[in-house]
Order: C-alpha cells, then structure tokens, then sequence
C-alpha cells in the first residue's frame, strides 16, 4: 500500500484487486447505510495497470495503535467492531464479485455461510475519531488463504480478528497486554448484536476444524523471522500467545458473551 495525497493505492494481481473493489462498494454502500462503520470509497480500478486506489482517511488510527497508546476507550472500540462486524455477515451482499468458497477445511456449517471481510485483524480495523466512526479497510482475502475468497463461515473472521491479538503485540507493549479482555469485548459486541445462533461451543467447534490452518500459519511465520538470536523473543511471545488463546478460547461461556 502507498499513499498519495488524499488516495492509497494498491498493486496487484487484476482479478483479486477487482473482487476487493467489488467487495468494498458494497461495503461502503452498507456502511452508509447502516451507520455502523464507514469503508473508504474506490476512485479508481485499472485492470490493466493491476492498480486499486482508494479514499485515503486522514483521521483512521489502527486498532493495534489503540491498544499500544492504551487509549481510553479500547473496550468500547472493540465493542464497536464487533457489532459493525456483526452487520457485514448479517447484510453484505455482491452483486459484481463471485461467490468463491473458504477451502474446505474453513468452509464450516451451512446455517454460517456468509459474505466475508477476509482479512479483519487490528492493522485492518480501526477507528477515526474525528467522524467518530469504526473503519474497516483492506477488504482482499489473507493471504494465508493462498487465493481469494468471498464468502465462507462468519467463525472465520471472528477468529482471524481474535487471534491476531495473542500473535502479534508489538516490542513496545511488554506490560499490560491484555487480549483477553478486548477479545472478549469484541465478541460481546458480536454476539449481542446477533443474538441467538451465536455461542461460544459454535466458535471452539470452528476453532478445532481451523486448527490446523492456524497452526500451519504460524510456522510459517515463525520461518519467515529466521533462526538466529533475534527471533527468540518473537517466536517465545508467539508460543505464550497461542497458549493464552486456547485457555481463554476453552473458558469462553455464553454468558460472558451476553448471548
């Protein structure tokens, strides 16, 4: 991504850019229309170039800043993307990208089969306090996914957006990191805005069939970070996050939730 002016511009494979231009009018339609979270509008699309440019938002300030500045209002921020999150799954719907299915594996039940973001995690979602708004940038598929896919379980974003939070904290924060708090925020917010079809025993069984693509992901992260003295601490922070994941992941109740 580099930004020019007042745009962000993307660069990248024709047809992945355009299902992400697809996917974020649609987005941002909803979003207006909801009121629930604002998605930057396209300005251009060049298939031929392989070039996305967006509307740049001055004030958006990632989420993963929020939790490093400790902002204030943290709990209620993550509230908040939960419950615009909650509203993509429910009311998103394409009409210029295909329906392409998480592999296998992801799929998950029927009864969750929804439009996806993709991608959510805390570089991707933020907030912009001078609109006082949630915004949800980036709308492309992870790339762990190794291809582009739209539509797949809602446990799929709502794990890849809890996760990141007990595998990635950055070296300034080493007191007073607590996922578990703003995880556990984020999925109220979801859950409440849901209501019934949602619960924590629907999220563990997804969590046990991404396991292994979970897992895969993060070997091949801790490989991309080398062997050598400098990779220690990142791959010792990477164990004890994936261990505080699973603890807090087995104790989640529907009550803590407020289902």
């Amino acid at each position: 991504m580099e930004f020019d002016g007042e745009v962000a511009r993307k660069r990248g494979p024709a047809e992945r850019l355009a299902i992400e231009a697809a996917k974020m009018r649609a987005a941002a339609e909803l979003g207006a229309r909801s009121g629930a979270f604002f998605v930057p509008a396209v300005l251009r699309f060049d298939a031929g170039a392989g070039v996305l440019e967006t509307e740049r938002v001055p004030g958006f300030v990632r989420l993963i800043d929020l939790v490093t500045r400790r902002d204030p209002g943290l709990l209620s921020s993550f509230a908040r993307v939960g419950r615009a999150l909650a509203v993509v799954h429910a009311e998103l719907r394409l009409r210029d990208a295909p329906n392409i299915p998480l592999p296998a594996p992801l799929a998950g039940e029927p009864d969750d089969v929804c439009v996806l973001h993709g991608d959510l995690n805390g570089s991707n979602v933020g907030y912009d306090p001078t609109q006082d708004r949630v915004v949800i940038i980036d709308w492309s598929a992870a790339h762990a996914l190794e291809g582009e896919a739209t539509v797949g379980s809602r446990y799929f974003d709502l794990l890849w957006f809890a996760v990141f939070f007990f595998r990635f904290r950055p070296a300034s924060a080493w007191l007073g990191w607590s996922p578990e708090a703003w995880v556990g925020a984020f999925l109220s917010g979801y859950a409440r805005a849901v209501g019934a079809g949602f619960s924590a025993a629907g999220l563990r069984a997804y969590h046990e069939r991404a396991r292994g693509f979970l897992l895969e992901d993060l070997r091949r992260e801790q490989a991309r970070q080398g062997s050598g003295l400098r990779s220690v601490a990142y791959r010792a922070w990477r164990r004890l996050g994936w261990r505080r994941w699973e603890k807090f992941l087995a104790a989640l109740s529907d009550s803590q939730l407020g289902a």
